[in-house]
């Protein structure tokens, strides 16, 4: 799934808007993700910090390769890994 430029937050994070859904996998090899929405699969970062905001859900797991993976308020139904923690 891609995130066009207008998905961008003042800190340069990607993020997934409140009230949109996102189907399929979502996979982003650098840089932040910060999910407000729902992300109906799979979230894989290869670097970088993923933050599953209040009302924010990935409904399937959530990792990041040498990042984190931070939940601040939202729900992720499968797993949660990190290399950083």
């Amino acid at each position: 799934t891609r995130l066009d430029a207008a998905a961008m937050t003042a800190a340069g994070a990607l993020v997934v808007p409140t009230g949109t859904t996102r189907a399929g996998d979502l996979i982003l090899p650098t840089g932040d993700l910060e999910v407000r929405g729902l992300v109906r699969g799979n979230v894989l970062l290869g670097t970088g910090t993923l933050v599953v905001a209040p009302g924010g859900r990935v409904t399937g797991s959530a990792r990041s390769l040498l990042g984190r993976v931070r939940l601040a308020g939202g729900r992720v139904d499968g797993g949660v890994r990190a290399g950083l923690r």
